[in-house]
């Protein structure tokens, strides 16, 4: 993706004067990251967290990245059962629940997940726009959006 430099320059000059005080990102960009907060472009983002340009994510881009990490680390979590089933056959007992041991302790994907957003979260002070629920005398059986930025789902973890 090229970006012509007078736009570039356009952009900049918009975010230097103040004209531009809010940025966010979609999921493509967040896929095109690895599906990771940490490191690469999205990670850069913490830059803003003590700056006058917030930093914005839907709730829309946040429940696809979630699904997007689950998706990758339930992957990666069954190649590696898959390989400790292979070779386990020619462990020794010991070692075989030395690191089955090991493994019952590590993380799930959802876990990793929640503490990946957390950080993220805390590292740029990233906000989600509020929705507004519909006035209940008019609506009494709407029910109020979450307020939690987090992951909904894992909030007892």
């Amino acid at each position: 993706m090229n970006i012509d430099p007078a736009y570039f320059q356009a952009l900049r000059q918009k975010l230097i004067c103040g004209q531009i005080t809010a940025v966010t990102f979609d999921t493509q960009a967040f896929d095109r990251n690895g599906r990771t907060f940490r490191g690469g472009l999205i990670g850069h983002l913490s830059q803003l967290k003590n700056s006058n340009i917030k930093l914005v994510i839907t709730e829309l881009v946040r429940d696809e990245a979630e699904k997007h990490m689950l998706d990758m680390h339930r992957a990666k979590s069954k190649k590696v059962d898959d390989a400790f089933a292979l070779v386990s056959q020619y462990l020794s007992v010991e070692l075989r629940d030395e690191l089955c041991e090991e493994l019952d302790e590590r993380p799930n994907p959802e876990q990793i997940i929640f503490h990946e957003f957390n950080d993220f979260y805390l590292a740029t002070d990233a906000l989600q726009p509020e929705l507004h629920a519909p006035d209940r005398s008019t609506h009494p059986t709407a029910s109020s959006p979450s307020q939690f930025p987090l992951l909904r789902h894992h909030s007892s973890l």
